[in-house]
């Protein structure tokens, strides 16, 4: 293999399971614009919107088979544990931050989003999570490491370790800044709660993709809300 060249995985377009799941994102993102998480960019058009979902996904597929990145975790149970024990933590870290640290500086539409009932409140986040996943973990990252990987890489060709890092933490990054940071009135200490409420949770999904596959970061990012809704709903005051 040249040095100019990257490694190509098992990763293609063509796994059915892959399809499977960019197909259901794109579903979830004709349903509602709500389920488009592109922060201040509203598309009207169903269609649209499905098409958009649809061809992240699978732009995200073919750039994160010539990364490394892969879709399933390797076999035996622990990335499916890790996902789960990484839900778990979340979401008891951020049930800290939101009901006991931070509750007196929530924003009062926030604390009335969390205070809906919480069958609605899993039907919005738990989809709204995975295709997230499907825009910031699959699409965004997997093309930022590829890019990065054309001049940041080690000697057989493959990206460099430090260009996943860049990529993961600046994919969520640009989350935040689209879907949180351009809505609020930013102050220092704002953007600290913003940086470990969001960005430090997304910068995990992206740690859990690289690491063991997407499978694993889409159990831990919207499986957070099976244990966080029903928290809020215990300890917001």
């Amino acid at each position: 293999m040249s040095s100019g060249t990257v490694r190509r995985t098992d990763v293609t377009p063509f796994d059915s399971g892959a399809a499977a799941g960019i197909f259901a994102g794109a579903i979830f993102a004709g349903l509602s614009s709500l389920f488009v998480p592109l922060g201040i960019v509203e598309i009207t058009s169903p269609a649209l919107r499905i098409a958009l979902l649809f061809g992240m996904g699978a732009c995200g597929l073919i750039a994160a088979g010539r990364v490394r990145l892969r879709l399933w975790p390797a076999s035996g149970l622990h990335p499916w544990l890790v996902g789960l024990a990484a839900a778990v933590g979340v979401a008891v870290a951020v049930v800290i931050l939101d009901c006991f640290l931070f509750r007196a500086t929530l924003p009062a539409d926030y604390v009335a989003t969390l205070r809906q009932p919480l069958w609605l409140r899993l039907v919005y986040f738990m989809p709204r999570a995975f295709t997230e996943n499907t825009v910031y973990r699959l699409f965004l990252i997997s093309l930022l490491v590829l890019l990065m990987g054309r001049f940041w890489r080690e000697a057989d060709g493959t990206p460099a370790s430090g260009a996943y890092w860049v990529a993961l933490v600046l994919a969520q990054v640009v989350n935040i800044t689209l879907n949180v940071v351009a809505h609020e009135t930013v102050t220092p200490l704002i953007l600290f709660y913003d940086t470990i409420r969001y960005v430090a949770p997304g910068c995990l999904w992206g740690y859990l993709f690289w690491r063991h596959g997407l499978a694993t970061a889409e159990i831990a990012a919207v499986g957070t809300h099976l244990f966080l809704q029903p928290a809020f709903s215990i300890f917001l005051n």
